[in-house]
């Protein structure tokens, strides 16, 4: 995945990174690659592998986001993290890389992601794509089911907390003029309180 410095020259990128949200994607793809390499230099000479798809794409494709930097860039050009191909076969301790390398790891720490685990839930109600994630997500409710919203689960580049901030107020919104079709009206109510003095 593409690394992504916090800031550059001492400017927060995060700002930036928002103010740019409306350019395509293939624009933001090359901004963040120029800024991969200014702040890091040229990662593939320390064996990290340039990503096929820019950062945008892939999160409008896979839905896989930028990496931060918090010390693994200074840590690969430093050669105290090692970029090793994927793996081949154990052999008892030994580890085979596809490479022809090999090595005696004490640890193996397997990375394998998530999965949103929507199926058991809500699988019978809404088609799930193939990240297991529904077709409406904040704000918009499902057009066979009114009144299921599903929050939260989207990530973005911009940061999760700034778009679920806004995708709160919206589903807020939603809910607030939402009613039940079945729902019988219901006659305002008559009964008074009486401030306790």
């Amino acid at each position: 995945m593409t690394v992504t410095p916090r800031r550059l020259g001492g400017v927060p990128l995060h700002p930036v990174s928002i103010t740019l949200r409306r350019l395509p994607a293939r624009w933001q793809d090359v901004t963040a690659r120029a800024v991969q390499r200014l702040a890091f230099g040229d990662l593939t000479r320390f064996g990290y592998p340039r990503p096929a798809l820019g950062p945008f794409t892939r999160q409008l494709t896979d839905g896989v986001t930028i990496a931060v930097d918090d010390g693994f860039a200074r840590a690969l050009r430093t050669g105290r993290v090692v970029m090793k191909p994927g793996i081949d076969r154990f052999d008892g301790p030994w580890v085979s890389f596809t490479d022809g390398t090999g090595c005696a790891p004490d640890v193996v720490i397997c990375a394998t992601g998530y999965r949103p685990g929507t199926e058991a839930l809500a699988g019978h109600l809404v088609t799930l794509d193939r990240r297991g994630l529904p077709p409406f997500i904040g704000a918009a409710s499902s057009p066979e089911h009114p009144g299921l919203w599903f929050f939260g689960l989207d990530s973005s580049i911009y940061g999760n907390m700034h778009v679920h901030r806004r995708q709160a107020r919206q589903l807020a919104r939603a809910i607030t003029g939402w009613r039940p079709a079945q729902w019988p009206d219901m006659p305002p109510s008559t009964a008074s309180v009486t401030p306790a003095m």
